[in-house]
Parts: structure tokens; C-alpha cells; sequence
């Protein structure tokens, strides 16, 4: 026996889509930084003689891991990702219970009752 499914609405898929996209770029940001700049600072804490000879090589790492504890420091990324993911999460499990729901007109109201909350989750780890 199969059940029918309810379609559910493209504005609704179109931000799922778009925050677990961003989810993985706040994701992907917080680990490109963190792990540049931990290579910068443990390279230049370790002070190879390779980089006396290379001129401002020294001085290059040095900036580079300080500007990356400052975008860590000011963008907050892996903040930011927990936000949309949090959102994400929330809004797919109620997508779920939609496609089956026996009254989609309640459903698609509550889709939009979600999508507000996951709204305040995001604005609320955003700041």
C-alpha cells in the first residue's frame, strides 16, 4: 500500500536548498580559515630556518595568521553555519511530516509557521 504524497511548495524547497547550501559554505569558510591560519601561526611559532631565506616569507605567515584569527574572530562562521543548519534541520523534518499529512492545507501553514521560527533561530545566531 502506498501513500500519497502532498508536493510541496517551491518557495519552501527553494530555502531549504538555500540554507543548506550556505550551511556548508559558513562550514567550509570556518574550516578553510581555521586551518590556514593554525598553519600560519604553528609555521611561524616553529620558526623553520627555510623561511629566514626566503625573504618576507616570515612576515607573510605571521599577517596570514593574524588576519585569519580575525576573520575567525569577526565573521564567526561556524556560528553562523550552526544557525542554518539548525534552520535546515527543522524545516526538513517538517517537510517530512507535510508529504504525508492528511490535511495539506493545515500543513502548508505550518510549513510557513516553521519557516519563521527557523527565521529567529537564524537572526538569533547571526548577531
Amino acid at each position: 500500500m502506498s501513500m500519497k504524497q502532498n508536493e510541496i511548495p517551491k518557495e519552501v524547497i527553494d530555502i531549504e536548498k538555500a540554507w543548506s547550501k550556505l550551511f556548508h559554505r559558513w562550514w567550509f569558510l570556518h574550516y578553510l580559515i581555521g586551518i590556514l591560519g593554525a598553519f600560519s601561526a604553528v609555521t611561524v611559532a616553529s620558526n623553520p630556518q627555510i623561511l629566514l631565506k626566503v625573504s618576507y616569507s616570515f612576515d607573510v605567515l605571521a599577517w596570514v595568521s593574524a588576519i585569519c584569527v580575525s576573520l575567525l574572530t569577526f565573521l564567526e562562521p561556524k556560528k553562523r553555519g550552526r544557525g542554518y543548519v539548525a534552520a535546515w534541520r527543522l524545516l526538513h523534518e517538517d517537510i517530512g511530516k507535510y508529504k504525508y499529512s492528511d490535511n495539506p492545507e493545515k500543513g502548508v501553514e505550518q510549513l510557513f509557521v516553521t519557516i519563521r521560527k527557523c527565521e529567529e533561530i537564524i537572526a538569533r545566531l547571526d548577531s
